[in-house]
C-alpha cells in the first residue's frame, strides 16, 4: 500500500495519505507550494536551496 507524508519542519504540520488514489491526489496537489502561503511558522520566505552547513567554511 503506497504511503505519502508531508511534514513542514517550520510549523510542524503533518499530512499523510494512504492508498494509491489518495497518494496520487496529494502529490498532484503540490503540498509544499500550497502550504508555503499558509504556513504559520514562517515569517520570511524559506530558501529554495540548502547550504547544509557549508556557510561555516566561507
Amino acid at each position: 500500500m503506497p504511503i505519502a507524508d508531508f511534514l513542514c519542519v517550520v510549523c510542524g504540520e503533518h499530512r499523510r495519505a494512504t492508498g494509491r488514489q489518495l497518494v496520487t491526489d496529494l502529490m498532484q496537489s503540490d503540498p509544499i507550494g500550497s502550504h508555503q502561503s499558509v504556513c504559520t511558522g514562517a515569517t520570511t520566505p524559506l530558501p529554495t536551496t540548502s547550504t547544509h552547513g557549508r556557510e561555516k567554511d566561507r
